[in-house]
């Protein structure tokens, strides 16, 4: 539903309630007392072919951050050279495909 926000709770128990919205940027935590908490975002590795399929490799970044990372050309097999990314080259070699994406935390 476009342009309309329809908060969730986030957990509910205790005194303690947490709601949570669609800003479209991300989502934007509410506390108890109104405050703005930003959601953060892990940045996973995801592998095609090899194990573990995907691997958590950064924790805790604000979404500008996560796209950024994740825009560049060196974060994917197929993008990454021996130029920008010689350790990616090396791991597209030994391991196959993968890129890096982001969820939330």
């Amino acid at each position: 539903m476009a342009g309309r926000h329809r908060p969730e709770p986030d957990t509910v128990g205790g005194t303690s309630l947490t709601l949570r919205r669609y800003n479209g940027a991300g989502m934007v935590s509410f506390g108890q007392k109104g405050e703005t908490v930003m959601q953060k975002y892990n940045i996973v590795r995801l592998y095609r072919e090899a194990y573990p399929r995907r691997r958590t490799i950064v924790w805790g970044v604000t979404l500008e951050e996560a796209q950024a990372h994740c825009g560049k050309a060196s974060t994917s097999s197929r993008t990454c050279t021996w130029q920008n990314n010689p350790a990616g080259a090396r791991r597209t070699k030994r391991l196959g495909d993968w890129f890096d994406a982001y969820e939330s935390a």
